[in-house]
Formats: C-alpha cells, structure tokens, sequence
C-alpha cells in the first residue's frame, strides 16, 4: 500500500513539473493525424495509377 502511494507520488510530480508545451492538444493531433492521412492517401492513389499505367503499357 505504501508502494502504491509513493508511486502515486512519483506521477503527480512528474506530470506537475513537466513543460506543458511536450503535450499537444487533441486538435493539434487530429490535425496531424488528417494531413498524414491524405500524404498516404495521395501516395498510394498515385503509385496504383503508375503501376496501372505501366501494366497498360504491357498488355
């Protein structure tokens, strides 16, 4: 029990005393989140358009 209590502790302080600015916001990741999604979305649209064109060019 005692363990349990200084471990306790040990996390408020931590969490107290760290720089507030190493948190994002949960905007800020979303927003993160939406742009590398449309990076991978672009990418993946354009690699299947070349692998197409080229499988095109095969046949």
């Amino acid at each position: 029990m005692l363990l349990l209590l200084i471990g306790i502790l040990v996390v408020v302080v931590i969490t107290v005393t760290t720089p507030k600015d190493l948190f994002h916001s949960p905007d800020e990741i979303s927003a993160a989140i939406a742009q590398k999604a449309k990076r991978d979305a672009a990418s993946y649209i354009n690699t299947n358009r070349n692998n197409i064109s080229k499988s095109d060019l095969h046949n």
